[in-house]
């Protein structure tokens, strides 16, 4: 995609205004205990029981950094991009910056601590379960 210069204009300023107001997690609830790849194995479960297919790839160095850790694909054309962190996990700013473009350019990007709070987003936005 090649960003007009009104486009580009816009997303520099939204990097800006979210630069003041840090609040880029997705997910108010308590942050479960344990590692982040016992989060991943419980929503992995939930899309696995739905059929909802989903990605992680799991070849860390091949990634592109800050790429969100999984991606799931639910009805009616919604992908959800999903970075999850463990209870004192924090973005690191390649992962901010993937997020701003990402809900810049409309997509579906949540930060999640907790499976209650993933359960809470797919509810809340009305996703379909």
């Amino acid at each position: 995609m090649r960003w007009t210069q009104a486009q580009l204009d816009e997303y520099l300023l939204s990097l800006q205004t979210s630069a003041a107001n840090p609040a880029t997690i997705s997910d108010d609830a308590p942050p479960d205990e344990g590692r982040e790849s016992k989060l991943q194995a419980k929503i992995e479960s939930w899309a696995r029981e739905r059929g909802y297919p989903f990605f992680h790839d799991r070849s860390r160095r091949k990634n592109k950094a800050g790429w969100p850790d999984l991606t799931i694909c639910l009805t009616g054309g919604i992908v959800l991009f999903l970075e999850l962190k463990s209870a004192k996990g924090i973005l690191r700013p390649e992962q901010k910056h993937i997020r701003q473009q990402m809900l810049y350019l409309g997509h579906h990007h949540f930060v999640v601590k907790s499976y209650k709070g993933f359960l809470s987003i797919i509810r809340d936005h009305d996703y379909a379960d």
